[in-house]
């Protein structure tokens, strides 16, 4: 079960944005073309437009019925304040028995700040995922550093780009990584494309940050096949896809070869799918292996897959099958303010969750192995 003084930990939550975050942020030179809050919909809801691209603020930021708000677009200050000010989220933690909270982009930049891509200049995008992350250091999580843990995004179009900025935020103080879950289907190189990736992984795995890819890469090719009258409830049962596909490439490219200390935790896609997945991968394999394929490598890609971590808001296949996935691969998440955690009963959802669990395995996936990756 949970210890009543075990750490909550969470490994992927969420923030808005300010307006003014780049109009501010960014030299003259470059205020022009920079990302900017735009009114929409009479001025009735509001989006950002990265160039020539437009994307609402999102409902999925502010409470309510998933069904009611994840579609709809909103207004900047109809976001809870816990979302915009770093004190009051420090309450809505407390009231919600969570000591950290990993910073993620609003969905509305992307999750890895992939909609930067669209500003179509190479270094007014590096400017302002410096912008960004100088903001969650120094204006957000520096309210409470021991609390709230920014998690760095790339200007990953550009791999010199993204490698200095590695390099900077680690010498920031930040303590973890994002990048798209699965770069190929945003138009650019694949994992399987090492020449593109080694120097940002390289640059990551030096610093001992791990690299966290949340589900929902955005990208035409993304979205899990469903009919187009099907409800909104079937598109949230397989959002977490992309992870899985995400994870069967790694498995199979040089990313895990070629960087033996690099950490991967694919966060909000679940972990109760890594048995099926390691059986799976290996059967193909297998196959491949015996007909002496010149893809395949000697190395069965379950022992690959093995390194790669998963953190959940809420998964009870893979806590009944912990032993098998390992205990070790395991964190949680709380994903606020977003509508499919638990707030303000977190606590009480995961040491339900955890009541069939020992002391020690609860701890541990409730922020013991988070601790340990954020070097905490």
């Amino acid at each position: 079960m949970l210890p009543d003084d075990a750490r909550l930990i969470s490994l992927s939550d969420h923030h808005i944005e300010p307006p003014d975050l780049y109009s501010t942020g960014l030299p003259a030179s470059m205020a022009a073309r920079a990302p900017r809050l735009i009114d929409i919909a009479d001025g009735q809801a509001q989006a950002w437009r990265y160039g020539d691209q437009v994307t609402p603020l999102s409902g999925v930021e502010i409470s309510g019925p998933l069904d009611e708000i994840i579609a709809r677009p909103v207004r900047y200050e109809e976001a809870p304040e816990s979302t915009r000010s770093a004190r009051a989220r420090l309450e809505a933690m407390d009231l919600d028995g969570v000591d950290v909270h990993c910073l993620f982009p609003s969905s509305s930049h992307g999750c890895a700040g992939e909609q930067l891509r669209f500003l179509g200049d190479l270094g007014v995008w590096a400017a302002c995922v410096a912008t960004y992350n100088d903001y969650v250091v120094d204006a957000y999580a520096a309210v409470a550093p021991d609390r709230l843990v920014p998690v760095a995004i790339l200007p990953f179009g550009d791999p010199v780009a993204a490698t200095a900025e590695v390099h900077r935020a680690a010498s920031r103080g930040v303590r973890a990584v994002t990048l798209p879950c699965n770069p190929g289907l945003l138009g650019l190189p694949s994992w399987h494309d090492a020449a593109s990736w080694d120097p940002v992984l390289t640059a990551i795995e030096e610093h001992g940050m791990p690299l966290l890819l949340h589900i929902g890469t955005i990208g035409e090719s993304t979205a899990p096949g469903r009919s187009p009258d099907a409800p909104l409830v079937s598109y949230l049962t397989l959002a977490n896809l992309d992870v899985l596909g995400a994870v069967v490439e790694l498995a199979y490219s040089p990313v895990l070869h070629h960087h033996p200390e690099l950490e991967i935790v694919v966060v909000e896609g679940g972990a109760g799918w890594l048995p099926y997945l390691t059986e799976r991968i290996d059967f193909f394999w297998r196959y491949e292996h015996a007909r002496g394929a010149g893809t395949v490598r000697d190395v069965p890609p379950s022992q690959l897959l093995g390194r790669v971590r998963a953190a959940f808001i809420d998964d009870p296949s893979a806590i009944r099958h912990r032993d098998e996935i390992g205990v070790d691969r395991m964190s949680w998440i709380s994903d606020f303010p977003h509508p499919d955690g638990f707030w303000p009963h977190s606590r009480q959802a995961l040491a339900l969750a955890l009541r069939d669990v020992d002391d020690d395995d609860a701890r541990a996936i409730a922020g013991g192995n988070a601790a340990a990756l954020l070097r905490l």
